[in-house]
């Protein structure tokens, strides 16, 4: 679903799922994306559904930076919430930063700023 978003929204990122590790209750996938972004994925070993999603953007002050944080973050949690639609998350992330959590079916999208470990962005099951 992420990589359907990035296409659609012209960005030139992918995420490849062969680098999934296999962990001892839960599977993870750690794929950096451009920059100045990380996507940090839990699988479950039981069904292969994601049952989380963490992104962490650090830009370098730049308005740029920013911007390819903002739109990565948008199309990753948009793809961790099929009720909600990636211009709606992008309009809400404003919000999100300011700390008010959003929830679109059964999914939490949340962030939060870190001093000197930059933003996380979050996915979660509700």
């Amino acid at each position: 679903r992420l990589n359907k978003i990035f296409k659609s929204v012209d960005m030139k990122y992918r995420i490849n799922t062969k680098g999934i590790v296999k962990g001892e209750v839960n599977d993870t996938l750690n794929a950096p994306i451009g920059k100045y972004a990380g996507l940090v994925l839990s699988i479950s070993k039981v069904n292969g559904h994601v049952l989380g999603v963490t992104l962490i953007g650090a830009g370098d002050g730049s308005p740029s930076s920013g911007l390819d944080i903002m739109m990565v973050a948008s199309a990753a949690l948009a793809a961790a919430a099929p009720a909600v639609e990636f211009k709606e998350v992008l309009r809400g992330l404003p919000e999100l930063i300011d700390g008010q959590d959003h929830t679109y079916g059964n999914v939490k999208l949340s962030v939060m700023k870190m001093d000197h470990m930059g933003t996380w962005f979050f996915a979660s099951p509700i």
